[in-house]
């Protein structure tokens, strides 16, 4: 998938480590693509028309056609020609990668955003007896 050209297009949220995986596997396998970020409140017609059932990011559409689950995408591009390194010693790198720390989300905007989440669920909850 990632070495035979055409086009590719990734649809995410900047809060997904699904989608992170997969912009990190990308940018280190040096694929371009264009990546187009989703409000998943608000979902987008090509979201809904490429992942129907989940409607969930992220989707990787190469040359038209929508690959939705992260574990196969991530997995394909992730593929080394059985040169794997070990887990270990790729976590290690990892942390070092500039391609990853461009990508990583920030925390803080993490856990900024799942306290708001919280408390608009917990102003939408029927007061308890």
């Amino acid at each position: 998938m990632a070495g035979d050209g055409g086009e590719m297009t990734l649809l995410g949220h900047w809060g997904s480590p699904f989608v992170t995986r997969v912009r990190l596997a990308l940018r280190l396998k040096g694929v371009r693509y264009s990546y187009v970020e989703e409000d998943l409140r608000s979902k987008s017609d090509l979201l809904l028309r490429c992942n129907p059932v989940h409607r969930a990011v992220p989707v990787l559409i190469h040359d038209g056609r929508p690959v939705c689950d992260a574990r196969v995408s991530g997995e394909r591009l992730f593929q080394d020609e059985g040169r794997t390194p070990l887990l270990a010693a790729w976590l290690r790198r990892f942390g070092e990668l500039d391609a990853a720390t461009e990508l990583l989300q920030d925390v803080d905007r993490v856990v900024e955003y799942v306290r708001f989440i919280h408390a608009k669920n917990a102003a939408k909850a029927p007061p308890a007896n």
